[in-house]
């Protein structure tokens, strides 16, 4: 279990959060919104997985082999925190609930991020 008010290196985050919708333009938005996040919470001094940030599409690839890799490096984290716009991601959705059963703990950012006006 971590202390979400006491950030930590030794302590490793994996950000989750929408990467695509059905609308055109999203995903560079979502991209942005993980960085800025992340930035910030590297900032404060916690150590980050953010998938939005070595995500390339792959020809064949389809969600399923993307959360498999997801899923493979989540297993290795502390905590899962959730990005804004969570809800409307179903490859979100499925990582929360793959950490969670794994008694992964799933915080929201700004439980990590109280202070932060971004």
């Amino acid at each position: 279990m971590i202390d979400p008010l006491c950030p930590s290196t030794e302590r490793l985050l994996y950000l989750a959060g929408p990467y695509t919708t059905n609308e055109k333009g999203d995903t560079e938005e979502f991209i942005a919104t993980a960085k800025t996040i992340g930035t910030e919470l590297r900032r404060m001094g916690w150590a980050l997985v953010i998938p939005h940030c070595n995500s390339l599409p792959i020809d064949g690839w389809c969600l399923a082999r993307y959360l498999a890799e997801d899923f493979r490096i989540i297993r290795g984290c502390d905590a899962l925190v959730i990005l804004p716009h969570w809800q409307f991601s179903p490859g979100t959705r499925q990582e929360i609930e793959f950490a969670t059963l794994r008694g992964i703990p799933v915080y929201d950012y700004r439980t990590l991020m109280p202070d932060w006006k971004g």
